[in-house]
């Protein structure tokens, strides 16, 4: 049981992965870790350390550079981060700092970041770092603080008890809802619950080394090496990725089909970079009015973007044909196709 007088906080953050132990980190680069820590904070976590979240269970690579995710050492070096310097995870993501990292490594590299961040909040008389804690609910107190209802769990010992704060920070990271997904309409009169409940699987699940087990063992028993990826975000290119390079399933041409009704992007640094590649489909509201950067925010990345260049012959590297893309649209769709494709597949 935890003392009470250790339940009120001026802030608690929800989820200790990266979005979680972003405050933190954005406190050290400004020299004002302890003033946060004494003012004081909690952060809690299902998982029973800081850092990675579950970042590190993708077999994918990451959208953005390996030097982004080393930024946070620069000056720390005999800091608090001076355990962090010489791991293997960092001296790895090293190479990476010109291209995408592997998220495996990404994930042990934050996960040594977290440590070293658990530990300055372990040792402080204020702050407390809460592991294999949940928060279940979130209240408004008439005094205009917030309770928080939150269930510790440790081996077989269940734990149910509030904490307070003045402030709460939501970084729990991104989760699909699967019932919310499962009764999405496709087209008008067709959602994935009406009939195929037993072939769905979420990307989430599909960019961890058992989602892609899963689907190599269902299409090794299918007559048809068929998927539909239905989406048009970086996952939904990460998931064809996936199949293409992470299963030992050999595909055909057009076997795996996207479904996408939003436009596909591809990211680029200026407007030069995309009219030298042929790509024009943007107008001057798609560039960030701070980098010029055109999709700077929604545009596909590194793998994912490579791999719709080759989908549609725009890469060096030759034209992807085992994936076509399918746009949907509510007054061209033909239902006959679209099922036909998900009986298929």
């Amino acid at each position: 049981m935890i003392a009470k007088e250790h339940l009120r906080f001026n802030t608690l953050i929800i989820g200790a992965g990266p979005a979680g132990t972003g405050p933190l980190m954005c406190a050290l680069r400004q020299n004002r870790l302890s003033t946060l820590l004494d003012s004081p904070i909690a952060i809690i976590d299902r998982g029973s350390s800081m850092g990675g979240g579950t970042i590190g269970q993708h077999i994918i690579n990451s959208d953005t550079l390996g030097r982004v995710f080393l930024e946070c050492l620069e000056g720390q070096e005999e800091g608090i981060f001076k355990h962090v310097v010489n791991t293997s995870a960092k001296l790895e993501l090293d190479h990476y700092r010109g291209k995408a990292a592997p998220l495996t490594l990404v994930g042990e590299y934050m996960n040594a970041i977290g440590a070293a961040l658990q530990q300055a909040i372990d040792t402080h008389p204020k702050s407390q770092f809460f592991p294999c804690t949940e928060a279940c609910s979130v209240h408004f107190e008439p005094d205009g603080s917030l309770r928080v209802e939150v269930e510790t769990r440790r081996g077989s010992e269940e734990d149910i008890y509030s904490l307070y704060a003045s402030s709460v920070v939501l970084a729990t990271g991104g989760r699909q809802d699967q019932e919310q997904t499962l009764h999405a309409r496709i087209i008008d009169d067709l959602a994935l619950a009406d009939h195929y409940l037993d072939k769905v699987l979420l990307t989430g699940f599909v960019l961890t080394a058992p989602g892609a087990a899963e689907i190599e063992k269902r299409l090794r028993h299918s007559v048809h090496k068929k998927v539909v990826i239905i989406g048009a975000s970086h996952s939904t290119f990460s998931a064809a990725w996936t199949l293409l390079n992470k299963i030992n399933v050999e595909f055909g041409p057009g076997d795996i089909t996207i479904l996408h009704r939003n436009k596909l992007k591809l990211y680029y640094n200026s407007r030069e970079e995309a009219v030298a590649d042929g790509y024009t489909d943007f107008d001057d509201n798609d560039f960030c009015p701070l980098t010029n950067r055109l999709y700077r925010l929604g545009g596909l990345r590194f793998d994912s973007r490579e791999l719709l260049m080759r989908i549609w012959g725009m890469s060096s590297a030759g034209v992807e044909r085992r994936v076509r893309l399918v746009k949907l649209n509510p007054q061209t769709d033909d239902p006959v196709t679209i099922r036909a494709l998900l009986d298929e597949a």
